[in-house]
């Protein structure tokens, strides 16, 4: 739904239903370099030219390329996940606070833009519970994973709500799935 919204509310400046979503997916695509350069300038801190050589070859990846020029919701999911990895890399090196509360924040619009990102909430918050030490680790690992949860949360209490399924759309898509394919 994330996508969706952006899309409508570039349509107000941009009132072309036909380009309108690529330009937020190019916007999404170009914005994707600079959580890059940062995550890249910091897990490479003594090699100053890989922050651009990481940016140069995303920017020649022939799947980044697609997502960035079609009207799907692909390049905004990839910039949510990328800032929201360069954010949690951020919190854990230099112990940041703030930037795991960013960093979750990001991951639950990943979330709200795509569900293949509801897996790494878990993961996410796992790995801040094996990377941390001392009481730190349970409570950032727990606080990642509830603020990261917020829209997956709400979205399954909604459609619970409102249609008697927590997860509709996807039972939805693949009853679809199922007849336009069937097993004969």
């Amino acid at each position: 739904p994330l996508h969706l919204m952006l899309v409508g509310a570039a349509s107000w400046l941009w009132p072309s239903p036909e380009h309108v979503g690529r330009l937020v997916s190019l916007i999404c695509g170009v914005a994707t370099v600079w959580p890059l350069h940062a995550l890249t300038a910091r897990l490479f801190p003594s090699v100053p030219k890989a922050p651009f050589v990481a940016c140069l070859a995303f920017a020649l990846w022939g799947m980044h390329i697609q997502f960035s020029t079609t009207a799907a919701s692909e390049a905004l999911g990839v910039l949510c996940v990328v800032a929201a990895v360069a954010a949690l890399a951020r919190a854990l090196g230099e112990l940041d606070g703030r930037a795991l509360v960013s960093s979750a924040l990001l991951l639950t619009l990943a979330c709200a833009t795509r569900y293949d990102a509801w897996l790494l909430v878990p993961i996410f918050a796992g790995g801040i519970a094996f990377t941390l030490e001392g009481s730190r680790r349970w409570t950032w690992a727990v606080a990642f994973g509830a603020l990261a949860s917020l829209f997956p949360l709400a979205w399954m209490v909604g459609n619970w709500v409102d249609l008697g399924d927590p997860l509709y759309p996807a039972h939805y898509i693949d009853d679809f799935h199922r007849a336009w394919f069937p097993k004969d």
